[in-house]
């Protein structure tokens, strides 16, 4: 019934399956009506160590969860560790093939569609930096690309909002 889509996939057994088949962690299911758990940047550190994030392979305890949700999760935070913010270009970039809508529509929900267009687009240019897989990086580069605009013109009305109101 799962595999049909008649009854949803519990979170535990969406994870294992997900460590069992070596699939991605995209794959990893969302809370549905995503609320942003105060999060530290320990914990931060954690998620993107268990997310591979080379700036954080010593770190210990390392934490699976979808990029997309650790992603919101750190733009959310008032104030964050400068390495944790520096691996947040490196996630969307890894992971352009996380759920960009859902990312998309709860960053609008918390005004977070600035810092989310902002990781986006300087994961975008670092598929552009890199000369090596220029051929296996562009479908990412391009879909980063894509959000990115999508995030542009939620910045450009929010602009004109706020220059209407002063």
């Amino acid at each position: 019934m799962a595999e049909h889509g008649r009854r949803v996939l519990p979170t535990v057994l969406a994870r294992k399956a997900v460590e069992v088949l070596h699939a991605s962690p995209t794959a990893l299911p969302l809370r549905e009506g995503w609320v942003n758990p105060a999060s530290d940047s320990d914990k931060l550190r954690s998620e993107l160590a268990g997310l591979g994030y080379p700036g954080f392979a010593h770190v210990r305890g390392r934490v699976r969860h979808n990029p997309a949700e650790v992603l919101l999760t750190a733009l959310n935070q008032s104030e964050l560790d400068t390495r944790v913010v520096e691996g947040l270009p490196w996630l969307a970039f890894t992971y352009a093939d996380l759920d960009w809508d859902w990312a998309v529509q709860n960053a609008k929900l918390r005004d977070l569609q600035n810092r989310l267009g902002f990781v986006t687009t300087l994961a975008s240019r670092l598929g552009t930096s890199q000369s090596s897989s220029e051929s296996t990086d562009e479908p990412r580069s391009r879909r980063l690309k894509e959000y990115a605009a999508v995030l542009d013109r939620s910045r450009w009305r929010k602009k004109t909002r706020c220059a209407t109101i002063h």
